[in-house]
C-alpha cells in the first residue's frame, strides 16, 4: 500500500472527512486531497515532478501523529 493510500485509510478510519481533517491540522482540504493522491497541485513553473517530497511527508505525518495521539488520549498540553 502506497503512502498516500495509507494516509487515506487512517482518515477514513477516524470517521473524518478531509475537510474535517483539515480543520483539525491546520491544513486546507485542498491540501488533503493533494496529500491522499500522492502529489502535489500543478505549479506554474511546468515542472512534471509532482511527487511529494519526503520532508513534506514527514512534516504531514508528524501531523498527523499528534492528532492520533490526542484522539486517544483526550487531550494534549505543554505541561508533559
Amino acid at each position: 500500500m502506497t503512502e498516500h493510500e495509507q494516509a487515506r485509510q487512517w482518515r477514513q478510519s477516524l470517521s473524518l472527512t478531509q475537510k474535517e481533517l483539515g480543520a483539525r491540522l491546520g491544513y486546507s482540504y485542498e491540501a488533503i486531497s493533494w496529500f491522499e493522491k500522492g502529489m502535489v497541485p500543478p505549479n506554474r513553473s511546468g515542472s512534471q515532478d509532482r511527487k511529494i517530497k519526503t520532508h513534506i511527508w514527514k512534516r504531514y505525518k508528524l501531523a498527523c501523529s499528534g492528532l492520533d495521539m490526542e484522539i486517544a488520549e483526550g487531550k494534549w498540553d505543554w505541561g508533559r
